[in-house]
């Protein structure tokens, strides 16, 4: 008797009964809807993080249906690989991961060195910007035209150089904004004034003279710089809570960069060369 031929048999019953055992397990598991006190938590929590009060019988009852409804589609879904090739699908779950992922790390705060040693190598952060406070006397260019409003500019303007005036909206015409203004930044200049010879000039120029006219959007001005603060560093003391949180995000930030180049080395990756074919 070929005892072997009979070993054989009994070990491919033995395969193939425990690869029947195993998918039928599968299938059980596959068709399997479990909502225990961890998922019953879960639903009243996130609940209450939307609404801000505990969830009634019903409404947990609601919650538990809408949840079965959405794990059997879910489940189904999966089954027939409906997310293979879907682009949202995939970037949610890619978002979720990632999310996961973060701030694994729990960022220690720093010494006073380690944070000034910080603001140090990262000065240009916390760059105050130039800032200057003046006045202008305005030309409209609408009734009398553009080469009439910056000849009438020209002669005010020499008018105020001998009389020594350093304020003379009167001399002008009417502005449909403030004739005075405090510590503007060029972003202020640029939002009033547009990209202009005006926004320009004023922190060019010196202060304590009238200059012009310099033209914006509006028409002609002469402009009186009163005070120009330069850019500068703001002082460690008054923006340490600024640096401290600049600190901590920039550790998180290395941290879950150093975590997925980590991961990433797990992958064999294979990337095409791009062919431009415009």
């Amino acid at each position: 008797r070929d005892w072997s031929s009979d070993v054989c048999s009994s070990d491919l019953g033995i395969i193939f009964l425990v690869g029947a055992v195993t998918k039928d397990k599968l299938s059980r598991d596959r068709y399997s809807i479990k909502v225990g006190t961890e998922e019953l938590r879960k639903l009243e929590q996130d609940w209450e993080k939307q609404y801000g009060t505990a969830p009634s019988a019903d409404q947990i009852d609601a919650l538990v249906d809408k949840y079965i409804h959405e794990e059997i589609f879910y489940r189904e879904g999966v089954e027939l690989k409906l997310g293979n090739d879907d682009e949202i699908v995939r970037r949610r779950i890619a978002q979720k991961y990632e999310f996961l992922q973060q701030d694994l790390d729990i960022a220690k705060n720093p010494t006073e060195k380690e944070l000034r040693d910080y603001f140090v190598k990262n000065k240009s952060k916390y760059l105050a910007p130039q800032k200057v406070s003046f006045t202008h006397v305005y030309f409209s260019t609408d009734k009398i035209g553009d080469d009439k409003a910056r000849k009438k500019a020209v002669e005010v303007l020499n008018a105020l150089q001998k009389t020594g005036h350093n304020r003379a909206p009167e001399l002008g015409d009417r502005f449909a904004f403030q004739y005075d203004y405090a510590e503007f930044t060029r972003v202020d200049a640029i939002k009033l004034f547009g990209e202009s010879p005006l926004s320009d000039t004023l922190f060019k120029a010196s202060t304590g003279k009238w200059v012009g006219p310099v033209k914006s959007g509006y028409g002609w001005h002469l402009i009186f710089v009163n005070n120009s603060v330069k850019a500068n560093v703001s002082p460690f003391d008054n923006i340490k809570e600024q640096v401290l949180e600049n600190y901590l995000q920039s550790f998180r930030q290395r941290k879950n960069d150093e975590a997925f180049e980590k991961l990433k080395k797990k992958y064999k990756l294979e990337i095409s060369q791009y062919e431009n074919k415009n």
